[in-house]
């Protein structure tokens, strides 16, 4: 029984030995001014680097809208109407380029979220596909990450996917986020 145990946390710490966690995240807030729409966004992240090249992850995300525009065909009664969505995104990283401090790298994602309207039933929205992004180290344990973009297919009752099949680079799926290696 010992030499199996032993032989187990020796196969584990020689798969792990160049491996580190990462945790860190995304904070967001929006109002249009037109439409009154307003979102908050809390989107924590943590991740487990396997090796040089991959990364294992997942991001959990808390968003909060509150527009008269959020359903189809708003009354005026519905000014406030309010959207809770949680979202569950794990997913697969690719480093391609590695140059210096800069990675470029590829997350193949999937992602699953449920949504509460104040004046609806929920809602499930998801999508699989890949996301671009850069990281820059700020220091030794400290870096900057920003995707830019998605390719991939959504389906989302809410808007919090874009629907469809295709690929999106734009500021529609732009985001930061500041990190800690562990």
């Amino acid at each position: 029984m010992k030499k199996t145990l032993l032989t187990v946390l020796l196969f584990l710490f020689t798969l792990t030995g160049s491996a580190q966690f990462y945790a860190g995240g995304r904070l967001g807030w929006w109002r249009d001014g037109e439409t009154h729409h307003k979102r908050f966004t809390i989107q924590p992240e943590v991740g487990y680097e396997w090796n040089e090249c991959i990364s294992f992850g997942a991001l959990f995300g808390y968003y909060k809208d509150r527009s008269q525009f959020v359903k189809e065909n708003p009354l005026p009664s519905d000014a406030n109407t309010i959207t809770r969505s949680f979202e569950l995104s794990p997913y697969v990283r690719y480093k391609v380029i590695k140059a210096g401090s800069v990675n470029l790298f590829i997350d193949g994602t999937v992602g699953f979220a449920t949504s509460k309207t104040s004046s609806d039933a929920s809602r499930n929205s998801f999508r699989i596909g890949l996301r671009p992004g850069v990281s820059v180290a700020l220091g030794k344990d400290f870096y900057a990450v920003a995707h830019a973009g998605f390719v991939g297919y959504a389906d989302s009752d809410v808007g919090l996917y874009r629907n469809g099949i295709g690929f999106d680079i734009s500021g529609n799926e732009l985001t930061f986020g500041m990190f800690y290696r562990f």
